[in-house]
């Protein structure tokens, strides 16, 4: 594996996936209800952290992704197949726990479907995606990249929860006991 990508203006490059990734953002948040998307992405209570980590997460992703794209996809390399395999389980995973976000009343958490297993199915399902863009490339750089976003990702997420444990109280610590942050227990 190569620290840099193999750059160029290529016809099956990196664009691919993440023109992709982003489409399909781009039609889950067309579909959902205003209210939907106003809980899940509302910034009026956020604090400098949640703010600092947003941004700085989303910077990361905009120079991943445009590395990326002007990379060669390395379909001779083992990394490839396994970067698809994981890039369309990320998608699988993250339409599924947006369906599952939709469904759930604005006074409670998102407690059932992909959320009995994580707190946080959606952030899973973005770095899975992304590591698999990540690995067709097969270059050390993005993913390098990748983990400072993940960094970042997982501060904004320690500031949600805060956020959630004043709206909901009680009932989101117990999901918090009984509910992993990231991955179900049963992985590792």
């Amino acid at each position: 594996m190569r620290f840099f990508p193999q750059f160029g203006a290529y016809f099956a490059g990196g664009w691919i996936p993440v023109l992709i990734y982003l489409l399909l953002l781009a039609l889950l948040m067309n579909t959902m209800p205003r209210g939907v998307l106003a809980r899940l992405y509302s910034r009026c209570r956020a604090s400098m952290a949640h703010t600092a980590g947003e941004i700085l997460s989303k910077c990361a992703f905009l120079a991943n992704a445009l590395i990326i794209s002007f990379a060669r996809l390395d379909t001779d390399s083992a990394l490839f197949a396994a970067g698809v395999t994981a890039f369309a389980l990320g998608e699988i995973v993250f339409v599924v726990s947006v369906y599952n976000y939709r469904s759930v009343p604005p006074d409670q958490p998102a407690t059932s479907g992909l959320y009995r297993f994580s707190r946080n199915p959606q952030i899973v399902a973005t770095l899975l995606s992304l590591f698999g863009i990540c690995c067709s490339v097969n270059a050390l750089l993005p993913l390098v990249l990748l983990a400072i976003e993940a960094v970042f990702m997982h501060l904004k997420v320690l500031e949600e929860e805060k956020l959630c444990l004043r709206r909901y109280g009680r009932k989101y610590r117990l999901y918090m006991e009984s509910t992993n942050r990231y991955l179900p227990a049963s992985i590792y």
